[in-house]
């Protein structure tokens, strides 16, 4: 590996990424992990995101900042640095190749007119900011989530051969990110435009909501308690002529004995008698229930 060579960038675009998180998981799905040494096998989370520097010349490696990434590949890979699998990490934004994600750059957001330098580091990155400072005396912005992708930075980064020579490249290391200005957010994530939804509407299909159903009636509480039927007061007297034969009141002996104490009612029943309410179908048990028999 050479010597890394310090850079900063113009100003451009934060157009992809995330500075505050790490993905844990490489473009395959699995897990990053530490390569060699000690540690190897053992997770190593990355942070990844992509600056859209406007173009000036007509290729990156004559840009200024792209004549001294020239020099570090070719210092590192002389034979292989011009192989046009070599790993710049630099994206053309008016391609309209797509990548393995299938992305085209030229579609994305702030790609077009544009170079695109992709920086990856296994630790966070320091931020900070000009905005409201004085020229040349930028402040630490310590605030999460501060700069998003669409605001505009600079960049200032480590440029070194991988050493690699079966995959020969470079890395970006970024050490430091400078927030120049606020720009128009742009969206992380699958755009709903290119997604392809959209058709025709089915049979038994419908483009208005179905009427609102009716909610549920609240649970009833308990039922309140069910007073019993009033009492049927037995029918007055009527006056009849007696027959003779009964003028002569029974005996002692052969007159009906009145209903025991435990079965005379209380005042509740206004004076009907204990028979009347049988009569009805009541029993002992309901008029005590119910207050009319004392128990």
């Amino acid at each position: 590996m050479t010597n890394p060579v310090n850079i900063t960038t113009p100003v451009g675009r934060f157009v992809q990424g995330d500075l505050y998180t790490a993905n844990d998981k490489d473009m395959a799905g699995q897990i990053r992990t530490i390569k060699t040494g000690p540690n190897a096998g053992k997770p190593q989370p990355q942070y990844f995101f992509a600056l859209a520097v406007p173009k000036t010349a007509a290729a990156w490696w004559d840009e200024p900042w792209g004549k001294e990434i020239l020099a570090v590949g070719a210092a590192g890979h002389p034979q292989a640095y011009g192989l046009p699998t070599f790993a710049w990490k630099i994206e053309n934004g008016d391609s309209a190749t797509p990548n393995r994600n299938g992305r085209v750059p030229k579609d994305s957001p702030g790609m077009a007119g544009h170079w695109v330098l992709k920086f990856t580091t296994t630790f966070p990155v320091t931020i900070y900011t000009l905005v409201g400072q004085p020229p040349g005396k930028p402040a630490l912005l310590e605030t999460k989530g501060a700069v998003v992708p669409g605001y505009y930075a600079q960049v200032n980064f480590n440029v070194a051969s991988n050493a690699n020579a079966q995959n020969p490249g470079v890395y970006l290391n970024p050490a430091m990110v400078c927030l120049i200005a606020y720009g128009e957010r742009i969206a992380v994530g699958p755009n709903p435009e290119q997604a392809g939804f959209g058709g025709a509407v089915p049979a038994g299909g419908s483009l208005t909501p179905p009427a609102g159903f009716t909610p549920p009636a609240t649970a009833p509480g308990p039922a309140a308690p069910v007073m019993p039927p009033a009492p049927v007061m037995p029918p007055a007297p009527v006056a009849v002529q007696p027959h003779p034969g009964i003028l002569t009141p029974p005996s002692a002996a052969t007159a009906a004995p009145p209903p025991p104490a435990s079965k005379i009612l209380t005042a509740k029943a206004g004076g009907a008698s204990y028979a009347s309410f049988i009569a009805q179908g009541w029993t002992d048990a309901l008029l005590i229930q119910h207050g009319y028999l004392a128990p």
